[in-house]
C-alpha cells in the first residue's frame, strides 16, 4: 500500500467517526482559534490531513493564568525587530483567548522539521497532490503568506521570530461564512516550541507545542469564548496533533522509501524545483544528504519564503518535556 493510498484509508475511517459526533460546518472555526497555519508548519488550518497512528501526546497542559504567563515570558521580547514586537504587543494585551495546546512528541530529523516550518507552502501542495485539504497558501514578495482554508477563513501570516527551537509567528485576517451573520476579523500570535532530543539509539525526537494568543473583534469574541470554546479548543489540539504527525510521516516515508517522496515531489508543480529538491534531501537518510548548508542561528525575522537550505541544529534537548522516553 502505497502512502497516498494508506492516507486515504485512515481519512475515510476517521472522518466517518467525526463526522458523526461533529456538525460539518463548525471545524473551520478552527481556524479562527489562531489562524492556525503553518508547517506542517505549521499549518493548523480548519482542514487538515488526519493520520491515525499510536497516541504520543503528553497529558493536556493547562491554558489558565499561570500557562499564559509563561507562554509570555518564553517570548524573546528584547530580540524581536521594533514593528514585530509592536504586532505582537497588540496581540498579547488585547488577547480574547488563550490556548496552549498539548505536546506531541514525533520522530524526525531537525533540519526536515525546520524545512518544514519555514515552507508551510511546500506541505500544502503536498497535502492538495494527495487530495487531502482545499487549503490555498502562496508566499508573497513582502515576505508574508496569503492564507485561504476554502471554507470562509482568510489570513495573512509572517514570521516575527526563528530559531532551531522556538517560532513566532503573526498572523491576522477575517472569516466570512455560515456561522456567524457578518464577516468578523481577527489577529492571532503563534508561539511554536520545538526542542530536540537525540537519544544513545540514534534516534531524533522533537517536542512540539503550541501557545496560541487570539484577538477577536467584540461581536465574535462573546460566540467564541461563551459558546464554541471547548469545542474549538479540542479540535485545534487535534488539527495541531495531526499536523506535527503528518511531517513525522513524511520524513519516515523520506527513509524508508526514497523513491517514493521523489516521486512525490515530482508532483508539486506549485513549488520551484530548488525547494522539490530540498524536500528530496532533507528527507533522505543522513548518510546520503549532499550538499553545503549555512550556518544557523537565531534570529528576529520578519518573513517567511526563501529558505531552502538550514544549517545544522544542536541537539540540545534543553526544554523538552521530563518523562519522555522512546
Amino acid at each position: 500500500m502505497n502512502l497516498a493510498t494508506w492516507v486515504r484509508f485512515w481519512i475515510l475511517r476517521i472522518r466517518r467517526w467525526v463526522n458523526a459526533r461533529v456538525p460539518a460546518p463548525q471545524w473551520f472555526l478552527a481556524g479562527l482559534l489562531g489562524m492556525q497555519v503553518g508547517i506542517a508548519s505549521l499549518l493548523w488550518g480548519a482542514e487538515v490531513p488526519l493520520i491515525f497512528r499510536p497516541k504520543r501526546t503528553l497529558p493536556e497542559t493547562p491554558s489558565g493564568r499561570e500557562a499564559q504567563d509563561a507562554a509570555l515570558q518564553a517570548i524573546p521580547w528584547e530580540r524581536l525587530e521594533a514593528a514585530s514586537r509592536s504586532k505582537a504587543e497588540e496581540v498579547v494585551a488585547g488577547a480574547t483567548l488563550f490556548r496552549r495546546m498539548p505536546v506531541e512528541v514525533i520522530q524526525c530529523d531537525p533540519q526536515f522539521f525546520l524545512f518544514c516550518v519555514h515552507h508551510p507552502e511546500v506541505v500544502v501542495h503536498i497535502w492538495q497532490v494527495l487530495g487531502l485539504s482545499r487549503m490555498k497558501l502562496h508566499p508573497t514578495p513582502q515576505d508574508t503568506y496569503q492564507v485561504d482554508d476554502g471554507m470562509g477563513t482568510r489570513c495573512e501570516m509572517q514570521f516575527l521570530f526563528r530559531s532551531p527551537e522556538l517560532h513566532l509567528i503573526y498572523a491576522q485576517g477575517s472569516y466570512e461564512g455560515p456561522i456567524l451573520k457578518r464577516k468578523v476579523h481577527g489577529r492571532a500570535l503563534l508561539v511554536l516550541h520545538s526542542p530536540v532530543r537525540q537519544q544513545e539509539d540514534g534516534k531524533t525526537w522533537i517536542a512540539c507545542r503550541l501557545d496560541t494568543f487570539l484577538q477577536m473583534e467584540p461581536g465574535a469574541a462573546e460566540v467564541l469564548t461563551k459558546t464554541l470554546h471547548p469545542f474549538i479548543g479540542r479540535v485545534s489540539d487535534y488539527n495541531f496533533k495531526q499536523t506535527a504527525r503528518f511531517v513525522e510521516e513524511l520524513w519516515l516515508c523520506g527513509q524508508r522509501n526514497p523513491g517514493q517522496l521523489e516521486r512525490l515531489a515530482s508532483r508539486l508543480e506549485g513549488v520551484s524545483p530548488e525547494l522539490r529538491q530540498e524536500l528530496v534531501r532533507l528527507s533522505r537518510p543522513r548518510a546520503e544528504q549532499a550538499g553545503p548548508t549555512a550556518p544557523s542561528s537565531d534570529r528576529p525575522t520578519s518573513g517567511g519564503p526563501g529558505l531552502a537550505g538550514q544549517g545544522p541544529v544542536a541537539q540540545t534537548g534543553q526544554g523538552f518535556p521530563s518523562g519522555i522516553t522512546r
